[in-house]
């Protein structure tokens, strides 16, 4: 009966820590990802006319813009 034990808890063993290393690649993943996607200030002065993808909006649609991004930001 100990060898058995000892098997079981050794696997037990073995998922535990392959499951923290799963949730720890996974966390690394999703705050490489947050890091570099753009939120919506960003976007927004991509799109205004300092930035390099600029649109043609109008003096107020670039200040509802920027406080719509600034909202999501908040």
């Amino acid at each position: 009966m100990g060898r058995v034990a000892t098997y079981a808890a050794g696997t037990r063993i073995a998922f535990l820590l392959s499951g923290l290393w799963v949730t720890i690649a996974i966390t690394g993943l999703q705050i490489i990802i947050w890091i570099f996607s753009p939120n919506a200030l960003e976007t927004w002065l991509e799109n205004c006319e300092f930035g390099n993808k600029k649109k043609d909006w109008a003096t107020k649609q670039q200040i509802e813009e920027f406080a719509r991004g600034f909202e999501k930001v908040k």
